[in-house]
């Protein structure tokens, strides 16, 4: 009767329906149960291309075949039903594979290495077939990243293999940190954050990219990276989280000496600008930045974006520039665009601080 009843069940349902209810029957059985074999095969065959479906089923293939009781009988019913021996994967241990499909499940580049530093039994040639059963369960346009990581790992070590997702990470970390978070970002790794891998990470991230965050992670990068700018980073991170605003700082002779340096700030200045003036102040250095690194089209685009935001300092502006133009004169070539009748084709609205650079294209 209670065959019967499964019978009848059976056929009311489509093929992966039927699967899921015979997956339940043999959740439900006693371990070993010979007729969970036919069952479980029967089940295999209708799952169809479902992954999840039909990894649930190995997993309880492999639940049944490693019960002591009833072990026999089990691969005997199995042998029987589909006329060969249990599948390498239903003797696989399923201690190692939970190991390997925690590896895979872990939310970062980060926790994955560190898993692996703490089951590096998951690197040896015997955990193959073990790593390929938890694949099935991983996307399969990523089912390669993690074989060939095992790859590299085994080749030149789990360090050199993360390497560069672990620098990508931390980048792409960094960007999207609010100030606040960069901040303390900074103080706790600042060692990796100002490694020359995430500097490069950074400037090719800005590449094409319109993330006005890009330039200013960049910058802060840069700034961390001079142990003698401390005080500049701290008042650059100030003025990002509302402070004194970094105009006047910008005005320091000293800052010409290094225009990488003074790129970095210029860029950190224009996103926390507070005015139309202090961003006018922000464009109006990098323009300064370019002249001294002979790019002139990149120094009269600044220039005038800055004359458009501030007109109001041109005057004070070639003060400056008289100032440091004695010691540096490539900075005179910014004196006549800079007194030039502005171009009735201008944009007024040009000098967005959505526009300030990375410091790599200021230098």
């Amino acid at each position: 009767m209670t065959e019967s009843a499964w019978t009848q069940a059976l056929e009311s349902l489509d093929r992966r329906q039927q699967a899921v209810l015979l997956l339940y029957r043999t959740m439900h059985a006693d371990l070993g149960d010979p007729a969970a074999a036919t069952w479980l095969c029967d089940a295999l065959a209708a799952a169809g291309d479902d992954l999840a479906l039909e990894s649930a089923l190995r997993d309880e293939v492999r639940r049944h075949a490693d019960a002591s009781d009833g072990r026999q009988g089990f691969a005997r019913a199995w042998a029987e039903h589909t006329g060969e021996a249990l599948p390498v994967w239903a003797s696989l241990d399923r201690e190692l594979l939970e190991q390997a499909r925690a590896w895979m499940a872990t939310p970062t580049y980060a926790e994955e290495h560190h898993w692996l530093v703490e089951h590096r039994e998951l690197l040896e040639a015997s955990a193959d077939d073990t790593i390929e059963e938890a694949l099935r369960r991983v996307p399969p346009e990523e089912q390669n990243r993690y074989r060939q990581l095992r790859d590299q790992a085994r080749t030149v070590g789990l360090a050199e293999a993360y390497r560069p997702l672990l620098v990508g990470e931390l980048a792409s970390t960094f960007i999207r940190a609010d100030p606040f978070a960069q901040q303390e970002l900074l103080q706790e790794r600042r060692q990796d954050l100002t490694d020359p891998a995430v500097r490069e990470t950074l400037t090719a991230a800005a590449e094409g990219s319109d993330d006005p965050r890009v330039g200013l992670a960049r910058a802060l990068v840069d700034l961390a990276s001079d142990p003698e700018r401390e005080a500049l980073l701290n008042h650059a991170f100030a003025a990002l989280q509302g402070g004194p605003s970094l105009a006047p700082t910008l005005r320091d002779p000293a800052l010409v000496t290094n225009p990488p340096i003074l790129a970095a700030l210029a860029t950190v200045a224009g996103h926390a600008a507070g005015s139309d003036a202090d961003l006018g102040e922000a464009l109006f250095h990098l323009a300064i930045v370019s002249a001294l690194t002979d790019e002139p089209d990149q120094a009269a685009e600044y220039l005038a974006a800055a004359r458009q935001r501030a007109t109001a300092r041109v005057n004070d502006w070639l003060t400056h520039l008289a100032t440091i133009g004695a010691t540096y004169p490539r900075v005179l070539a910014l004196i006549p665009p800079l007194t030039a009748p502005a171009s009735a084709g201008d944009d007024p609205a040009g000098g967005d601080a959505d526009d300030i650079p990375t410091t790599e294209e200021s230098t």
